[in-house]
């Protein structure tokens, strides 16, 4: 079975993610390896957003270019990890960020407490016309202590998306619990790797996808996978 992952840090020299192109083609062949066709490349967005578009589209071009050369068979999208907060606000053109060009756009927030701007983003999301993914909801301590956020959100049209490490433990036993429950609340949508590297934050994610298939079934497995692609068709 083939998988599209939609979240991950594998182009080079734009944020914390691939330090060089080589470590980039490093995490495309893992990829491969586990299964992944495609990629929604989504470097963290937090301010400056028309010069990182136009980055970002330059380094994934050359970087797809040095894949196809290599025959390592993995497509790649653009995307963004966009952080909520008040430059995002600022932002004329929210839909520049957005994933493969589509209606959805991944955001993320503070780790420790909800962002005062939250509902203004959220609201110029909506009357924009684009459907926000909250990614790994799961490690924010916020929604770690408690997920009832999540329920007001989801209410709203929120949509998330969890690492498959969350679920193999990688970032501990409470993520990996919060992760567990966002599954059995039915709240999770999409599954990500969040890779950032060819080392201990790889493009893995069969580990994930087996965790979630033994605890809530194959059916769950194949709904996060199927929302994962919609993405990118």
């Amino acid at each position: 079975m083939k998988y599209t992952d939609i979240h991950s840090h594998i182009i080079p020299y734009i944020d914390d993610g691939a330090d060089d192109i080589e470590t980039s083609i490093e995490m495309a062949e893992i990829a491969v390896s586990e299964g992944i066709e495609s990629i929604v490349c989504t470097p963290h967005a937090i301010s400056g957003y028309d010069e990182l578009i136009s980055e970002a589209n330059e380094q994934r071009e050359e970087l797809q270019r040095r894949l196809d050369f290599r025959g390592i068979p993995l497509r790649l999208y653009q995307g963004f990890e966009v952080y909520v907060g008040e430059a995002f606000l600022d932002y004329e053109y929210p839909e520049r960020l957005a994933m493969n060009g589509g209606t959805h756009i991944l955001i993320e927030t503070d780790f420790e407490r909800i962002p005062a701007c939250m509902e203004e983003v959220l609201y110029l999301l909506r009357i924009t016309g684009l459907t926000p993914i909250l990614a790994h909801p799961e490690r924010y301590l916020y929604l770690k202590k408690d997920i009832a956020a999540c329920e007001v959100w989801k209410s709203g049209g929120m949509l998330f998306q969890i690492n498959a490490g969350s679920l193999t433990g990688q970032y501990g036993g409470t993520a990996q619990k919060t992760a567990r429950k966002l599954l059995k609340k039915g709240y999770a949508d999409f599954i990500g790797t969040d890779a950032h590297s060819a080392g201990r934050r790889a493009p893995l994610i069969k580990g994930g996808l087996a965790e979630c298939g033994k605890r809530f079934g194959q059916s769950m497995v194949s709904r996060l996978l199927e929302n994962n692609k919609s993405l990118t068709e």
